[in-house]
């Protein structure tokens, strides 16, 4: 038998026949209890010295990052097929990779109450590496990328290789590719560190423009930032302190960043910077070979649709203007035909491609010859236009484009009049092209936001804009997690009689450093990047949890158009209900009217199949939107209209139109059997002018502000409980 300060390979020590395995059972504390004799041979250590000591003490810093003060509880709720690769402290020092899974006893012995005891498997599915010769391994991974293998699998097979010589440091390889998209490659880095880092500027490269000529001209060089490391400690909770990085830049093509993570602060010695400064050479050879076949693509710079420029030539044409003209000005605008998609959608491909091609031809007969027209999507297409005095010239230009576009279009099945949304940006020095073409993006977005046919010119204020934004958006992204949604609840009350018919739903964020957020500053950007629908689904499950422990109250909740596209919302809603033993009756669910116009056939139909769970359906914000009598027809299932607020809010104005429009909403209503609610109540007199008119319900401050769950509890004391659905 080897002692424990030289243990043999698992492959050479293990009874033949036998799999290569360790069994540990861990109480609840994550105290190891019991240990298979396979831990003599695996790790050099006897059962006797393994029992009673913490199973986290046994595993690689880099593994014990997302387990808790638990591993083993934490592991076996994964599920016992879901198994991964953790590293065990040998007895000399060094780290055994095995094959690991847990499972709960409770499991194993078929009860039903938790036993307080967890069975982790480790199986040596390899056994420990062995040295390989370094040159026949760096030799395999050139020709991989002479082959033209997947750069990203390279990436990972290079990380992979530095992380085994290094002693199983985590290795990632961070990669900006030619079209500036980030991609990383990594190896026994856990995915939430991974995720964290992926947020900062530790495992992100700098571009290829932001590197001084003096670095590009130099070797790789192993650096052992101060503020990297802290981060990196931060991020891990103190688990890993030491960052070592390379960044590698090639010519004007892709940059790449190489990182390794290590437990200790502490510099890199000679031979593991060595190590690291020859992995960082594999990764300039698959960086190079990214741009070579970046460059071969760019030989095809025209748009075959069109024969417009396309991307790649007008970034070129703009560096070249800047070149030729250092110090004239070059302006470029970005346009969109509005309404594209729907001609393309109602018409078909083939009229979507003539009016293209008949737009190329119109806007290339607008600008002036030294001009570069090209097609850089869809239906999106730049015009860079060199040596311009000012915004005025452009705006100009902007002109023609759109004057181009007020004649009718043929497309064969009928003349179609398009406009364009069009934004405006011009630098007076040398600016890099990528840059100007966002410029000139964020400009087309305030376009569109003026509506169609507007132009825009790119104001700073833009930009800090889009970084609000993107700010939001990172940090909503993390909301739900972090617990920082929450839900407020404002009464519906009986015009009639002053009693309670249920609450709305009303979500709030309460965003860390910044306090209460309105939803019109973060619902839009929930909206565009598809986060309303766990945030959506987790409203009405929290909505409905608080009305049944409330007693079973009406409760409604919003529903956004992107939930209506949902093919699971369905479900969803009445699993949701069954399992908090709510009555469908007593939960609506709102849908806002301009909502409904997006996709009003889909849309119908889902309303259709929820109606027939039993919810109640009432349609938002009735009369700011599309309304007709036909489109109130389309949704004949739902069972109330909700009056906008701005109506009310004119409600008593003597010469305005509101009170005509609340009149005829109501009569409307009433006449095609929809209930009623009015929302934004906030006088007497608004309520009794309303009451007069009919009006079922209102809902306002004059009721009450809206209120938490607690509040509603001790609100409802007060009154008279609803007995009533919701509208």
């Amino acid at each position: 038998m080897s002692s424990p300060t030289e243990p043999q390979s698992a492959s050479s020590s293990t009874v033949k026949g036998s799999l290569p395995e360790l069994v540990l059972v861990c109480d609840a504390a994550g105290r190891i209890r019991w240990a298979s004799s396979s831990v003599e041979a695996l790790l050099g250590r006897t059962p006797a010295a393994v029992v009673d000591t913490e199973l986290a003490a046994l595993l690689h810093p880099l593994d014990r990052v997302g387990l808790g003060e638990q591993p083993g509880r934490v592991l076996a709720s994964r599920g016992p097929s879901d198994s991964q690769v953790l590293r065990f402290l040998r007895a000399d020092h060094t780290w055994l990779p095995l094959q690991v899974t847990a499972t709960d006893l409770q499991q194993i012995a078929g009860g039903r109450e938790p036993l307080g005891a967890v069975v982790v498997t480790g199986f040596d599915f390899a056994g420990p590496p062995h040295p390989a010769d370094l040159a026949a391994e760096h030799g395999v991974i050139l020709e991989r990328i002479a082959r033209g293998a997947p750069v990203l699998g390279t990436l990972e097979g290079i990380a992979l290789g530095l992380s085994r010589r290094l002693g199983h440091l985590g290795v990632i390889v961070g990669l900006t590719d030619g079209d500036g998209a980030f991609r990383v490659r990594s190896t026994c880095v856990p995915t939430e560190l991974l995720e964290v880092l992926d947020d900062t500027e530790v495992i992100r490269p700098r571009l290829p423009a932001e590197v001084e000529a003096s670095e590009r001209l130099g070797p790789p060089t192993v650096r052992c930032s101060a503020a990297s490391c802290a981060v990196v400690a931060s991020a891990s909770a103190g688990v890993l302190r030491g960052c070592w990085a390379v960044d590698i830049v090639g010519g004007s093509g892709p940059a790449a960043r190489l990182v390794v993570l290590h437990p200790d602060d502490r510099a890199p010695s000679a031979a593991e910077a060595a190590l690291v400064e020859r992995a960082a050479d594999l990764v300039a050879v698959a960086v190079e070979r990214i741009a070579a076949q970046a460059r071969l693509e760019r030989h095809q710079q025209r748009d075959e649709l069109t024969g417009l420029a396309n991307r790649h030539l007008v970034v070129s044409c703009i560096g070249e203007a800047f070149a030729a003209r250092p110090t004239a000005g070059v302006g470029v605008l970005s346009c969109d035909l509005d309404g594209f998609k729907l001609i393309n959608d109602s018409l078909g491909p083939e009229a979507g491609d003539r009016l293209l091609r008949e737009v190329a031809h119109r806007f290339a007969r607008a600008v002036r010859p030294e001009d570069v027209v090209a097609r850089v999507g869809a239906d999106d297409f730049v015009v860079l236009c060199p040596d311009v005095a000012d915004d005025a010239e452009l705006v100009r230009v902007a002109d023609r484009l759109a004057d181009e576009l007020r004649v009718p279009i043929e497309l064969g099945v009928g003349p179609v009049v398009v406009t364009a949304s069009v934004g405006v940006v011009r630098a007076a020095k040398p600016t890099e092209p990528t840059l100007l073409l966002r410029d000139a993006d964020l400009a087309l977005q305030e376009a569109r936001r003026r509506g169609r046919g507007h132009h825009a010119i790119y104001a700073p204020a833009l930009q800090a804009r889009a970084v609000a934004r993107f700010d939001v958006e990172l940090a909503l992204r993390d909301a739900l997690r972090r617990q920082e949604m929450r839900l407020v609840y404002q009464p519906l009350v009986s015009l009639a009689d002053g009693t309670v018919q249920g609450f709305e739903a009303l979500l709030r964020w309460e965003r860390p450093g910044v306090g209460a957020a309105a939803p019109s500053d973060f619902v839009p950007v929930a909206t565009e990047t598809g986060l309303i629908l766990p945030i959506g689904r987790w409203a009405i499950e929290r909505a409905v949890a608080e009305a049944t422990a409330w007693g079973g109250v009406p409760i409604s909740v919003n529903l956004s158009a992107s939930q209506l596209a949902d093919p699971d919302l369905v479900g969803f809603v009445a699993d949701v209900l069954a399992r908090h033993g709510l009555p469908p009756r007593l939960l609506c669910l709102e849908v806002t009217e301009s909502d409904l116009a997006v996709e009003p056939v889909p849309s119908a139909e889902v309303l259709r199949r929820l109606a027939a769970t039993g919810v109640r359906l009432a349609i938002d914000d009735f009369g700011t939107g599309f309304a007709t009598l036909d489109y109130l027809r389309h949704y004949s299932m739902a069972h109330a209209i909700k009056i906008d607020g701005s109506f009310v809010a004119g409600l008593l104005d003597p010469v305005g139109p509101d009170l005509a429009i609340v009149s005829a909403a109501l009569l409307l209503a009433r006449n095609l059997g929809f209930e009623t609610v009015a929302e934004g109540v906030e006088t007497d007199e608004q309520r009794e002018a309303l009451r007069r008119l009919g009006c079922d319900r209102g809902q306002g401050h004059l009721f009450s502000a809206p209120l938490s769950s607690a509040e509603v509890s001790g609100w409802l004391g007060t009154r008279s409980r609803p007995t009533t659905a919701p509208a």
